[in-house]
């Protein structure tokens, strides 16, 4: 995904975005970036795939991918060129991906450069959702083995959390030990 216009850019300049999506587990990723380049493309596809074994990668002709694919080794298959029945499956996680952004980043009142969050937020959602009440279909579960036992927070909630020892040291004596604040996704290291 590329943001084209200055209104379109990102907080912290960011511009572009890598997805990703295993065609196995239908577990998806959202790399925001302010650059789109070899470097950026093997750290995304590096952090993705993580201890995992990667068999095989699918992406468009992009040179950032096809260079960042063989310095990883992987084996490496290309889209044809506008032949969209070719690559479906990734044209239609491309929208609707940026769809629920809009559509979050709409439902919490936010301007549009917080779309960053946004898309993170939502991949994150997709992937914990679990078909039937489910947990073991999640795409979360079927990747790692493991469900999302958190709570689940709309994106652009108001919370109340803990601050910071410095902004807590500044706090008022009798002020409450928490803060509002907008909930913008969870922490995906």
């Amino acid at each position: 995904m590329i943001a084209k216009s200055e209104e379109s850019m990102g907080i912290d300049s960011k511009r572009y975005c890598m997805l990703t999506c295993d065609l196995e587990t239908h577990f998806v990723q959202a790399y925001p970036s302010g650059m789109k380049n070899t470097q950026e493309a093997y750290l995304v596809l590096k952090h993705y795939a993580g201890q995992q074994k990667v068999s095989r990668f699918y992406s468009d002709r992009g040179s950032e991918l096809i260079s960042s694919v063989k310095l990883l080794k992987w084996n490496h298959d290309k889209s044809l060129p506008y032949l969209h029945t070719n690559n479906g499956i990734i044209e239609r996680r491309n929208r609707i991906i940026p769809e629920g952004t809009r559509t979050i980043l709409m439902k919490a009142g936010l301007p549009i450069p917080f779309w960053p969050y946004a898309v993170k937020h939502f991949c994150f959602a997709q992937n914990i959702a679990a078909m039937s009440g489910n947990a073991m279909t999640s795409p979360c579960y079927k990747r790692f083995g493991d469900s999302f036992d958190g709570c689940e927070i709309p994106f652009g909630a108001q919370v109340w959390y803990k601050p910071s020892e410095r902004m807590a040291k500044r706090m008022p004596k009798f002020a409450g030990s928490t803060i509002p604040g907008i909930f913008l996704g969870y922490d995906q290291k």
